[in-house]
């Protein structure tokens, strides 16, 4: 069912307000560090702060579930961080986007800790990949090639 699922086209609707929002698709085996990349970029910005994603969109840093940037520095063991043993921590260079969502889960992207950018990130819809070329309508009856 996973290797499945990873092959599939994930659309996210990511929102930095009711008015500026952006429709993405992406492979369900993108890292979470990649599609946070997409995500920054789609609004123009530059890829040059530290971010994490947040599973409590309202309060994120009271967040049950991270998936941060500084988890996967080698030096992530020796910082010093108090999290409660509930709190589920992962980086976002091994976590891929169709491990992180299901249908209509909701993650915060924190983008620059100091300005504090957050984009709502929501699945939409989880689609089989589209293979070209394809068929986009087809109108009428078609004649038979031998009449």
């Amino acid at each position: 069912m996973e290797s499945l699922v990873r092959h599939k086209v994930f659309t996210l609707k990511v929102s930095l307000d009711k008015k500026t929002y952006r429709i993405l698709e992406v492979k369900g085996s993108m890292s979470l560090e990649k599609l946070a990349e997409e995500i920054v970029q789609s609004f123009g910005f530059e890829m040059d702060k530290a971010f994490g994603f947040y599973n409590n969109p309202l309060d994120w840093s009271s967040s049950s579930e991270m998936y941060l940037v500084f988890k996967d520095l080698e030096s992530w063991s020796e910082m010093q961080y108090d999290y409660d043993e509930y709190v589920v921590v992962n980086g976002v260079k091994t976590v891929w986007v169709y491990q992180a969502f299901e249908m209509d889960k909701k993650l915060l992207l924190v983008f620059d800790y100091e300005k504090e950018w957050k984009f709502l990130v929501e699945l939409q819809s989880i689609d089989e990949p589209i293979h070209y070329p394809r068929l986009i309508k087809s109108v009428g009856e078609a004649p038979k090639q031998y009449s």
